[in-house]
């Protein structure tokens, strides 16, 4: 049986940010929403801090 691997990667949302300027989640939700993208404020948070 082959062996697995396992793919790892890096979430850098919130260093992509801060080359842009936005330091904090609310300030990302207007760019998602012109995108098409509508999160809770919650999940915004989540998904700048934290590896989803």
């Amino acid at each position: 049986m082959p062996e697995q691997r396992r793919i790892g990667y890096r979430w850098n949302l919130r260093a992509l940010m801060a080359k842009q300027n936005l330091w904090k989640t609310t300030e990302l939700m207007p760019l998602l929403k012109s995108r098409g993208i509508n999160l809770s404020e919650s999940q915004v948070y989540r998904l700048v801090t934290s590896t989803p």
